[in-house]
């Protein structure tokens, strides 16, 4: 026979952390987010202008799903675009 220990505010911690926020509260979040100043400029721009890139093939403008850095070189070596 095994013991349990119910401790019902454990519970409702759990829940809490558990439960996802309703996506209007969520959305409202990433916005704001989005919204908040970096580096003198909107987060979201300011990201944009960091994946900013161009195609190696044709040289138009593009954006980087993500870059591979050279930890020894301080600058990446390859990218990835979409």
């Amino acid at each position: 026979m095994a013991a349990l220990n119910f401790d019902p505010l454990l519970v409702l911690v759990v829940k809490t952390e558990l439960a996802l926020p309703p996506g209007r509260e969520l959305d409202r979040a990433v916005a704001r987010l989005g919204d908040s100043p970096k580096q003198g400029m909107p987060l979201r721009r300011y990201l944009a202008e960091l994946y900013a890139s161009s195609c190696p093939a044709c040289s138009r403008p593009a954006v980087a799903d993500y870059f591979v850095w050279d930890r020894d070189q301080g600058e990446p070596i390859a990218k990835y675009l979409r």
